[in-house]
């Protein structure tokens, strides 16, 4: 009876301190890559059994933003967006309420996989709160687009825990392990980083069955079956494994490098949360005698030390094990474009918290006679928690909005033009919500006019600043300006938003034969580009040409582009004849 009072203290402990850490972020807008992929895809907005099986098939459910569709193939989480649409339209609070529910059942089964490997439930409970409460956990929790990294570790640890039940068990043991291998196939399709788990069940037989008990390689074949399934399905739908060509720094000796200092970089981002960002800019690494690179190499030899001097203790060595398999995916064997990412650490974490429990666990027992010992270690403790919630709490307020999310990301990386993009568009949003109010609009937009033409003194190639300081400079009617940066957007490559946004301030200035021949190479590079339509029907308009412009906006109406104003011109013109 004991021992059932305190899982049921230690459980209601393990859902009560999530909660309070996270709370505040159930109030948190829609940012960053939540736009892509929830509140800007089509897919998200249409949910009915056709799409459902559109979101296996079609890569461009995935997200709005191409340059992320053509990269994740993640199924379930564009339909559990989808439902939560259904049930909530595009009301944020419900989504983080769910990503934090899905959260809290992931620490309260870390509790039972920490369990089910021998530890102590003191241990377990242990790390459970500290895999809940690490503040390196607020990028895959918090942000909606986190989604993923909820959703397949939900699944991961629920294929361990059966895999190590049916180890346990005769009766139902098929069932248990048939169960582990359809969970695994759930988390894959939830987020790629669940194809470890092959590997980790490999390693659970290897530390805590006895040697003659293990099984063969040929019963691990129905998990690798699934990886290999996952892995074509992946490939058919997007048409590649890799997000990019060739590894970061372009050779071996450089991608090791920069690696063995990224891996060592999550080892101090898990003892130490602080400074916590977006996007990590690395620099790659050309040369071992680099001091970020020797300092990298020391500390993952001294993790290779501990694992030598605890080998007999089959947990420790396991754990540290996990940690190193679970980051496999994210070494850049197959490349892709983030070199670093807390995200990345929401599995690999769970290793460093079942230690941090273990240790804790072990100084309670070992000292169990020295009350002021054991209620100093108590203290130390809920001292680290308190760190951890309070610094969850100030990361999520970081989070609440774009702006506040941008601005704070550029104060760590000032030279990053992707978020001074960002932060431009959030501005560009903020004036759109002032379209009455003349001086909040214009103060908005030049606002955002600045961070874009930042990002474009940051990267001169970086046409979508190009293209959106011309959009900002139109609605301030700077059209001279916008011309300058549309002209700067060509120069990297042709594209039909500046050709129609040169048409529009060609207009705007009075150059209508501009207009009209920007507008005609608009709609060549992107035929029944219906805002082209309109702005060829308004530089015909503003020619004199009635005929050709009603003709160019009857092509807007087809298309369902034509706003209510152009509708009432062309019936105008039809009643005077043309």
């Amino acid at each position: 009876m004991k021992g059932l009072k305190s899982h049921i203290f230690f459980i209601l402990l393990i859902i009560a301190l999530p909660l309070i850490a996270y709370y505040g972020s159930f109030n948190n807008s829609f940012i960053w890559d939540d736009r892509a992929f929830v509140t800007e895809n089509e897919a998200v907005k249409r949910l009915n059994p056709a799409s459902v099986v559109s979101n296996f098939i079609d890569r461009e459910t995935v997200a709005s933003d191409t340059s992320l569709s053509k990269d994740v193939w993640r199924p379930l989480v564009t339909t559990s967006f989808g439902l939560d649409h259904k049930l909530w339209g595009f009301d944020a609070r419900p989504y983080h309420v769910e990503n934090t529910l899905f959260h809290i059942l992931n620490a309260l089964l870390v509790y039972a996989a920490v369990m089910a490997v021998g530890a102590s439930s003191t241990a377990a409970f242990a790390a459970a709160l500290i895999f809940a409460l690490n503040p390196v956990q607020t990028e895959a929790v918090t942000l909606v687009s986190g989604r993923a990294n909820v959703l397949f570790l939900f699944f991961f640890l629920l294929a361990f825990l059966s895999y190590a039940g049916s180890d346990k068990r005769s009766l139902g043991r098929p069932l248990l392990y048939g169960l582990s291998v359809l969970l695994f196939f759930l988390g894959l399709l939830s987020k790629e980083m669940a194809i470890t788990l092959p590997l980790v069940l490999i390693a659970y037989d290897h530390f805590f069955r006895a040697k003659e008990e293990r099984p063969s390689l040929l019963s691990y074949m129905p998990f690798f079956l699934v990886a290999l399934a996952y892995l074509v399905a992946r490939f058919s739908v997007l048409g590649t494994l890799a997000q990019r060509q060739g590894w970061w720094g372009g050779d071996m000796q450089s991608y090791l490098f920069t690696t063995l200092r990224v891996v060592f970089g999550y080892v101090r981002l898990l003892f130490l949360p602080v400074n916590l960002k977006a996007d990590y800019m690395i620099d790659i690494s050309r040369s071992f005698l680099e001091m970020e690179v020797v300092s990298a190499a020391v500390g993952l030899a001294f993790i290779a030390a501990l694992y030598m001097l605890t080998r007999r203790r089959r947990q420790v060595s396991f754990y540290i094990w996990w940690f190193f398999i679970t980051l496999l995916p994210v070494y850049n064997l197959v490349p892709f474009k983030a070199v670093m990412a807390e995200r990345f650490l929401y599995l690999p974490s769970i290793a460093f918290a079942a230690l941090f429990g273990m240790f804790v666990a072990d100084l309670l027992e070992r000292f169990r006679a020295s009350r002021p010992v054991t209620a100093t270690v108590r203290i130390l403790f809920a001292a680290v928690l308190v760190l951890y919630v309070a610094g969850t709490i100030s990361r999520n307020a970081e989070l609440r909005n774009e702006i506040v999310f941008y601005s704070h990301e550029l104060t760590c990386s000032p030279d990053n033009p992707r978020f001074h993009l960002n932060l431009g568009l959030a501005y560009v949003g903020e004036a759109k919500k002032y379209s009455g109010v003349k001086k909040a609009r214009d103060l908005y937009y030049t606002l955002a006019a600045r961070e874009f033409e930042k990002a474009v003194a940051l990267d001169p190639s970086f046409q979508k600043a190009s293209i959106n300081a011309a959009n900002a400079y139109i609605d301030l009617g700077l059209y001279d300006l916008a011309v300058r940066h549309l002209k700067k957007a060509l120069a990297v490559e042709e594209d039909s938003r500046a050709y129609y946004n040169l048409a529009v301030a060609s207009y705007h200035s009075g150059q209508n034969d501009k207009a009209i021949r920007y507008a005609k190479r608009a709609l060549f590079l992107m035929p029944g580009y219906k805002e082209a339509y309109i702005a060829l029907g308004n530089a015909y308009y503003m020619k004199g040409d009635y005929k050709r412009a009603k003709a160019a906006w009857l092509q807007a109406v087809k298309r369902g582009g034509a706003t209510a104003e152009v509708v009432n011109i062309i019936g105008e013109l039809e009643k005077a004849g043309y």
